[in-house]
């Protein structure tokens, strides 16, 4: 909900907007603009902002808390305010960078906006803006890698995030994002690095483990898919998904007698579950005696 100040902060504010209503002065709108956006009426705001850039269409200031409001503002009580809003976000940060190329807060905020809309053409120049500015900001180098991964530009991804892991290699989701661009363009031994190195900085990455799993299974390395499952189940044992991942790694290494085991040992924890995974892999591994 919309937060408001007193009944005669209000009326004050509003006295001022009557007090001005003939000005030519773009600072006095832009003073009520600030007025009002304390008072949490946030398009009261708008307009007063918008009235400034009628007097003044050159001003960066109005334009940077038109932008500023819908983009941070509103998002925090509208739900899903920031994808309706995103052309109003648009449209005043295009005409903050028209009057000041430089203004990084106007190509992030454009970056996430077209992100949001999926325009990611326009989404990676605006990325590559933002990193002409400040090259160190490295949610902005994993947000344009996660661009090139959606449109399949898979080596760009690599480079891209191999660029954010230099600036903050301490981040385990960074590292699982690297291993799956390398596992797209079957680069497994890369990946595999990429994946360990994600678990070396957070052990109980379910993740990582998952993504080790299918590598594994992919090169045929079941022994060390049969581990991942068994780490993903001693990190969380109720997850239904690991068991099927260590079910198909043991079917797939020809060992349908520890398949078999792991259902009856599943049936001592959770016996719905184990009757569920035995239907789903009976044609594979056959019955099981009570």
């Amino acid at each position: 909900m919309m937060k408001k100040r007193p009944f005669f902060q209000r009326l004050i504010n509003n006295y001022r907007r009557w007090s001005i209503r003939n000005s030519d002065n773009a600072m006095d709108w832009i003073r009520l603009g600030y007025d009002y956006k304390k008072d949490y009426n946030y398009y009261e705001a708008i307009d007063a902002f918008a009235h400034a850039i009628r007097i003044d269409p050159g001003n960066v200031e109005a334009w940077e808390n038109i932008g500023k409001i819908n983009y941070e503002d509103l998002t925090d009580f509208e739900f899903g305010s920031r994808i309706l809003r995103c052309a109003e976000v648009i449209e005043a940060y295009v005409q903050i960078v028209r009057l000041d190329p430089k203004n990084f807060n106007a190509w992030y905020g454009l970056q996430v906006a077209y992100r949001h809309l999926k325009r990611y053409n326009e989404a990676i120049e605006a990325c590559q803006q933002v990193l002409s500015i400040k090259p160190e900001t490295v949610n902005v180098w994993i947000d344009l890698g996660g661009i090139y991964f959606k449109l399949n530009r898979y080596q760009e991804a690599i480079e891209t995030y191999l660029q954010a892991t230099r600036i903050n290699p301490a981040n385990s989701t960074l590292w699982c994002d690297l291993g799956d661009a390398y596992g797209q363009l079957n680069r497994y031994e890369e990946a595999i690095e990429s994946y360990y190195q994600a678990i070396r900085l957070y052990p109980d990455n379910l993740s990582a483990w998952a993504a080790l799993w299918l590598i594994f299974m992919l090169s045929k390395r079941y022994d060390k898919a049969i581990e991942c499952s068994r780490q993903i189940l001693h990190i969380d044992p109720k997850f239904e998904l690991a068991y099927r991942y260590l079910i198909e790694a043991y079917i797939k290494s020809g060992n349908q007698v520890a398949a078999k085991e792991t259902i009856q040992e599943l049936r001592c924890q959770d016996s719905v579950m184990a009757d569920e995974l035995l239907e789903i892999y009976q044609n594979r591994i056959g019955g099981i005696d009570d």
